[in-house]
């Protein structure tokens, strides 16, 4: 692996967001990607798709990830009401304004992918595509029933074996596929460690705007900062066994202008590793970024 740079950025109200700067900063001629990960995830979830692109093939360009407010190595905010995505929008784009970054591909799972949206009306300079993992116009009230069973548990795996084996009980029917070294990989980016046992890689208060939306939610409606992203180039990596992208939701990002690819065999959201990474690699050629 080539060099990564570890880096913390001041947010706009003093939290200290942990950031990591890889591959090339001057020089490349593609555009640099900006890594924005999902509800609970970090940046950890990056690092294949960091090494393919910042130091792989005959063009390695700039990747930055960020581990937003709340999780991973950033600081936690002091209340729920500082974890919005407005604010955590205005956090990717003042890392991005502190690493001199402009003419952006932000990579955003899910929550990330959110934010790209946010940024498309906000700060429309930043961006010129976008790649958003199994995220799009609307959030299927499916997915979000899901999540507001699934997050709130409080108990803590005592072992990695564990840990391993309670992703695959509660994420198994969405990842098919998965062997159980993949099992093992999940486990380590969703638990952080410490003293040899996993521990929340998140705060906790990340959930209670999650666990205050009303039961039977049928959808949460994104179009409107969809349409504004779309008029860049766009991905939609679409998981196969999605509960919070379905499939008449990928139909209409489809309609808006959005490229689409559905990974087989997974759900939400699909793994940057593997051949994904070479749609990823695919859609940015295509598009000249």
């Amino acid at each position: 692996m080539g060099d990564v740079r570890h880096l913390t950025v001041l947010a706009s109200d003093g939290l200290r967001l942990a950031v990591e700067d890889a591959g090339p900063r001057h020089g490349s001629d593609h555009a640099p990607l900006l890594c924005l990960a999902g509800l609970t995830r970090t940046k950890r979830d990056f690092y294949d798709l960091r090494d393919h692109f910042a130091f792989h093939g005959n063009a390695p360009r700039r990747v930055v990830l960020m581990d937003t407010r709340g999780r991973g190595e950033s600081d936690h905010a002091s209340d729920s009401s500082q974890y919005t995505v407005q604010r955590e929008a205005d956090d990717a784009a003042q890392v991005a304004c502190a690493l001199g970054m402009h003419n952006c591909v932000i990579v955003g799972t899910s929550r990330g992918g959110i934010l790209a949206m946010v940024l498309a009306l906000t700060r429309p300079g930043l961006l010129v595509g976008s790649v958003l993992n199994d995220i799009g116009p609307r959030i299927a009230g499916d997915g979000i029933a899901r999540l507001q069973r699934q997050l709130p548990s409080s108990t803590l795996p005592t072992s990695w074996d564990e840990a391993a084996a309670r992703v695959k009980a509660s994420m198994g029917a969405q990842f098919p596929v998965f062997s159980e070294q993949d099992w093992e990989h999940y486990a380590r980016l969703t638990f952080y460690e410490k003293d040899g046992r996993p521990t929340s890689a998140f705060d906790r208060k990340l959930l209670e705007p999650l666990s205050a939306l009303p039961d039977g939610l049928p959808f949460i409606d994104l179009s409107g900062p969809f349409k504004a992203l779309v008029t860049r180039p766009t991905l939609v990596l679409h998981g196969e066994h999605s509960d919070l992208l379905d499939g008449g939701t990928l139909n209409d990002a489809i309609a808006m202008g959005a490229t689409a690819r559905t990974i087989a065999g997974q759900g939400h959201a699909p793994s940057l590793r593997g051949d994904v990474l070479t749609v990823v690699e695919q859609f940015l050629l295509q598009h000249n970024l």
